[in-house]
This record gives C-alpha cells, sequence and structure tokens, in this order.
C-alpha cells in the first residue's frame, strides 16, 4: 500500500513539473516571437530613399521625446508598396492590435532628464548623438547611447554636467539602483572594464578611497584557498592590483620567514628539484633573488669546454655513469651550458 502511494505522489509531483514546464515553455515562445520580429532598416529609408529624420519623427523638434512613427505616417509611402510584397506586408509586419510596435532597445529611463526640443535648440544635429543610425539594417543596443557619451559631449560643449542635470533621483549622496544587493560582489569587475568604467566610478569615488577600504575590508576573493594557494598565480597575472594594498616590501618580508608551498619535498639540495619546477624552462632569475639574493645566476652556469660542440649528445657522457650536479629536466644542455 505504501509503494502504491509512493508511487502515486511521484507521478503527481512529475505530472505538475511537466505542466509547468509546458507552461514555461509556451511563455517563451511567445517572448522569442516578440523578439522576432523583423528589423527596421535605417540605412534603406534614409540612406537609399533620403527620407529625413523628421519625415517619421515627426515632434522631435518640440517634444520631449521623439515620437515614434505611427502608422498615418507611413501609410501614405507604403499602401501602395505593400501591396506587392508577401505577407506580412511592409509596415504590417509591425503592427500589434492595430498598433505599430517598435523596438525599444534604445528607450531611456524616467530617471533620466532628458529633451530632444532642448538639444535642437542647442543646435545639436541628430547624427552628433545617433552615430551611425543611418547606416543600421536593424536597431540593437549597439546604437544605445551611454552616460559617458553624455558627459563627454556636454564636457566639449561646456554645458551643466552635474548629476542633477540629467537625473531625476541620483546624486553622488543616492546610489544608483544598480549600487545594491550584491554591488560589493560585483563592484570589482565594472572597475576592471576599462578605463570609461573607472571614469564613471570616479564622478562620486576618489581613488583614495578605494585604497582606504581595501586596507580594511579585503577583497571577496581572499579566502583562505588564496592565501594558501591562489594569489601568487594572481600576482602573476596583475601585479599591479595587489600594490593597492600591498607594497613590495609586504611580500618580500613576507616569502623570508614563510616558504611558498613548492618548497617541499626534495625541493632543494641534495635532489634539487627545483630545477624542474623553477627552471623549466629559464627563467631570469629575478623571482628567486625575491628571498636569495646571494644566489649567483644561475644564468652564469659552467661554460662547456672549447671542444664541446652544440651537435654533441650530452647525456652520452653526462648521466650515464657520471652523476650530475642537479636534476636533469630533459632541456637542451646549451639553455644553460654556453
Amino acid at each position: 500500500m505504501r509503494s502504491r502511494r509512493a508511487r502515486t505522489i511521484g507521478i503527481l509531483i512529475l505530472s505538475s513539473g511537466v505542466a509547468v514546464l509546458i507552461g514555461l515553455g509556451c511563455s517563451l515562445v511567445e517572448v522569442f516571437r516578440g523578439l522576432s520580429r523583423p528589423s527596421f532598416s535605417h540605412a534603406f529609408h534614409v540612406g537609399e530613399k533620403k527620407i529625413e529624420c523628421q519625415d517619421c519623427h515627426a515632434d522631435y523638434e518640440t517634444g520631449d521625446r521623439a515620437g515614434m512613427p505611427v502608422l498615418d505616417t507611413c501609410m501614405p509611402c507604403h499602401e501602395g508598396i505593400d501591396r506587392t510584397k508577401p505577407p506580412p506586408k511592409g509596415v504590417q509586419a509591425f503592427v500589434q492590435n492595430g498598433e505599430p510596435v517598435w523596438s525599444s532597445f534604445t528607450l531611456i529611463s524616467e530617471e533620466v532628464i532628458f529633451s530632444h526640443k532642448v538639444h535642437h535648440e542647442k543646435g545639436v544635429a541628430c547624427d552628433a548623438c545617433h552615430r551611425g543610425v543611418g547606416q543600421s539594417t536593424g536597431v540593437s543596443s549597439r546604437l544605445r547611447i551611454g552616460m559617458q557619451e553624455c558627459m563627454d559631449c556636454h564636457a566639449r560643449s561646456k554645458a551643466p554636467n552635474e548629476c542633477s542635470t540629467c537625473h531625476r533621483t541620483i546624486r553622488k549622496e543616492v546610489p544608483p539602483p544598480d549600487h545594491r544587493l550584491n554591488w560589493p560582489e560585483l563592484h570589482g569587475q565594472t572597475v576592471r572594464g576599462g578605463a570609461g568604467a573607472r571614469e564613471q566610478c570616479s564622478i562620486c569615488h576618489q581613488e583614495d578611497q578605494c585604497a582606504t577600504c581595501h586596507r580594511e575590508v579585503l577583497p571577496r576573493s581572499h579566502t583562505n584557498f588564496w592565501r594558501q594557494r591562489g594569489h601568487g598565480v594572481a600576482v602573476r597575472i596583475d601585479r599591479e592590483t595587489c600594490r593597492t594594498c600591498h607594497q613590495v616590501d609586504f611580500c618580500e618580508r613576507c616569502h623570508q620567514e614563510v616558504a611558498p608551498r613548492s618548497h617541499i619535498g626534495s625541493f632543494g639540495a641534495p635532489m634539487d628539484r627545483h630545477c624542474l619546477g623553477c627552471h623549466s624552462p629559464l627563467q631570469s632569475g629575478e623571482e628567486c633573488a625575491v628571498c636569495h639574493r646571494a644566489t649567483p645566476s644561475h644564468l652564469l652556469a659552467a661554460p662547456k669546454p672549447s671542444w664541446h660542440s652544440p651537435a654533441m649528445n650530452c647525456r652520452q657522457c653526462h648521466g650515464a655513469g657520471q652523476s650530475l650536479p642537479h636534476v636533469d629536466n630533459g632541456d637542451n644542455c646549451n639553455g644553460c651550458h654556453h
């Protein structure tokens, strides 16, 4: 009885799961249908047909937002043209419930204060902001105008560049919406995104604030595994980031007291396994010199006798009954012995 009941419950759970998946699948289909609408070609209308911006965006001179085309704007041209096209015909491909539905990739947030009218009165041309739109075959997020572009333009034209110029709420004392939730974990990726990202950070944050904070609050990456194994790899990749908090003498003081994890077993004499770990391929010796300052450079290895030639097989004599002063890692002996 219990087994039968368990099977029944399992079937009900499975059925419910399948129903949910089917519902999600149908929803996703509708989403992708919306995303797969035909793309509007500015290259054809502006470039080939020489249609001006104001012919479709009628109120960009008088309105805060440039009005999107309505059917009455499109139909005088398309009424005759679309008759010869296969369905969905021309403009009708963009129509839903009797109204045209345009892409919103470049929609500006309500938080942003922006007026096409004001910019037009200042003599700003359409292509000064919408660069490349006349050659585009489809409106995409690539054409979106970012904050940095607006700030650069304001700086060039000596226009106000304070937060209150373009933002209704965001101020230096009011962080943007993305500065919530897991922003402490994500902000490092943003800062490392390039000079443009760092310039946006500097609007509110001075560089010494970052250094002061990170000296008190360890980055999330600095786990015990990081201390034991990971930090050496990171230093080799991006030493400058580490120098935000750690000066060179800090690393040297630590490693003179605490041997790296690689220094175990037969790493040193008499087996000298470090030849395989440190000198394969041959390094410049700078890393070793951090702790071993008195050690002569391994690049000054004993020279070969004058009667040796590069074509000789070194291991035919050395290592065949005659002990080597170091572990043979199989490299070309000429790498050290010249």
